[in-house]
């Protein structure tokens, strides 16, 4: 799919081999990734390093990054987006084993072998890709009927605080 990466990999054995992918994964083989943009065009720059630490715990580290294009969450047009994250994680072939990790560490419990390399990297895209992405609100188009829209709702909220006592005061008392 992507030259050079491979899609699955075994993790552990590359850890022990000191394993290290640079290259690019293109967007339309993260399916997760692709339903959250605009377009699935265009590829992430990988750079990931597999190996043992100084406590003889195998981890995998890298970068990822790249432009993906994401609809304004006001006005549904185009935002060109620059997603950039890194990360490191330990290891863990067994759930004993990341139980004994993740109290202190960020862990990958490996749950099959081989691993899709893709969807590892897509959980990492995934974990940095902003909450919410919209425009500035001096580029959005939607800011003005935004602004109208607000305008209105304050003055709805002002007319409608009517003083609870005002029924009281047609009423007359006869002595």
């Amino acid at each position: 799919m992507s030259k050079g990466i491979p899609e699955f990999i075994d993790l552990m054995r590359l850890a022990n081999l000191g394993g290290h992918f640079q290259g690019a994964i293109k967007i339309a083989g993260m399916p997760r990734l692709s339903e959250l943009l605009a377009e699935n065009k265009g590829q992430i720059e990988i750079d990931v390093q597999f190996g043992i630490n100084e406590q003889n715990r195998p981890y995998y580290k890298g970068s990822a990054h790249g432009q993906v294009l994401l609809p304004c969450q006001r006005c549904l047009e185009v935002i060109p987006e620059d997603i950039d994250v890194s990360f490191e994680l330990l290891l863990a072939g067994s759930e004993y084993k990341y139980k004994q990790l993740a109290e202190e560490n960020d862990v990958f419990l490996i749950d099959r072998v081989p691993a899709s390399f893709f969807e590892i990297i897509e959980d990492e895209l995934l974990l940095g890709f902003p909450e919410v992405y919209k425009h500035d609100e001096s580029e959005c188009s939607a800011t003005e009927f935004m602004k109208d829209k607000l305008e209105v709702q304050m003055n709805e909220k002002e007319t409608k605080k009517a003083n609870p006592f005002d029924v009281l005061k047609d009423f007359k008392l006869d002595s």
